[in-house]
């Protein structure tokens, strides 16, 4: 069985907005990096303008094409969202050109299926389908996904929609990394907070594959949490857009974190760090738990939410005997 992909970029309408040559450089970008994957990997590429189908046979050929490509765009700011799912194209119906004119048509229900997940995702990254996942899960690959969520709705006065989803996991993200797209992220909300839903993807699935060393040095910890609740941005764009139910989000994956990273690594110390996460602000304890309740599983496991609140519950009580 093959597996078939859809992708198409994000944030090619405002770079044509910006300039020609802001629109041009990234449709080059995107099919410059597409024709280099061709001839490092086993697949088919359909591409045209900033939308590409994809097909390939192996799995693991599958996840490190998704990384790469993704870190190629990322390192010029490019961005896409792409949907993966067990099939084939269906590609009989590809013309070459004739009479001046050329085609490109993907019916087969794989090929509508995957279009239409696509359509319904509106993140940065690659949303893999369960018959995918389940592949993955049966392999030696299954560390390289992770669990993510991406913002369904965006309507001024209605709450916030969120749907869980798996993302293919980013090799060991750095703080410098994590500034670099929260830089973007913030920029693209300056103009248009509709569009800076979509960052929430990869900022989620980003912290769900941060690196061990970050936790465990307290400097860049307290850095990285700083960072993730909007303190160290310029204050002109602290408050814009849904930042402060954002960073809550950003805490819960960074808790979530903490504890899978203690299952693999005896020496992180998960009491200091959420005692480091209950310093960021006088009430941020409280709103955690208030919310906690309605955070998806993406983001915090249910094993991780009540280990989290057993520790927490003991930080407080330690806290009230030291005030008495």
């Amino acid at each position: 069985m093959s597996y078939i992909a859809f992708l198409d970029m994000v944030g090619t309408q405002y770079s044509a907005m910006l300039s020609n040559e802001n629109y041009i450089n990234a449709i080059e970008n995107f099919n410059r990096t597409l024709k280099q994957m061709v001839n490092i990997y086993d697949c088919k590429i359909f591409a045209y303008s900033d939308n590409a189908y994809i097909e390939m046979q192996a799995i693991s050929d599958l996840l490190d094409f998704f990384k790469y490509f993704r870190e190629s765009l990322m390192n010029n700011h490019h961005y896409f969202a792409a949907a993966v799912e067990k099939g084939t194209l269906g590609t009989d119906n590809i013309s070459r050109i004739k009479n001046n004119f050329s085609s490109m048509i993907f019916t087969s229900p794989d090929a509508i299926r995957v279009y239409k997940r696509q359509c319904q995702f509106t993140g940065i990254g690659i949303s893999l389908s369960e018959r995918v996942v389940e592949d993955i899960n049966q392999t030696s690959e299954k560390n390289k996904i992770c669990e993510s969520i991406f913002q369904k709705n965006y309507n001024i006065g209605e709450a916030c929609s969120y749907t869980s989803m798996f993302d293919i996991s980013y090799d060991s993200v750095n703080l410098a990394n994590l500034e670099y797209i929260f830089s973007d992220y913030l920029t693209t909300t300056a103009v248009n907070s509709r569009a800076g839903r979509y960052y929430i993807t990869p900022i989620i699935s980003m912290i769900k594959s941060i690196n061990a060393d970050i936790i465990k040095d307290t400097i860049k910890f307290k850095q990285l949490l700083h960072l993730l609740s909007f303190n160290n941005v310029p204050d002109t764009f602290r408050c814009i857009g849904n930042n402060e139910e954002y960073s809550i989000l950003f805490i819960f994956a960074i808790i979530d974190s903490l504890f899978t990273l203690k299952d693999r690594d005896a020496s992180v110390d998960v009491l200091s760090g959420i005692k480091d996460i209950t310093k960021v602000s006088p009430d941020l304890s409280k709103k955690l738990i208030e919310i906690l309740p309605n955070v998806s599983h993406s983001v915090i496991s249910d094993g991780n939410k009540r280990r989290f609140l057993s520790i927490l519950y003991g930080i407080n009580k330690e806290s009230e005997k030291v005030e008495k």
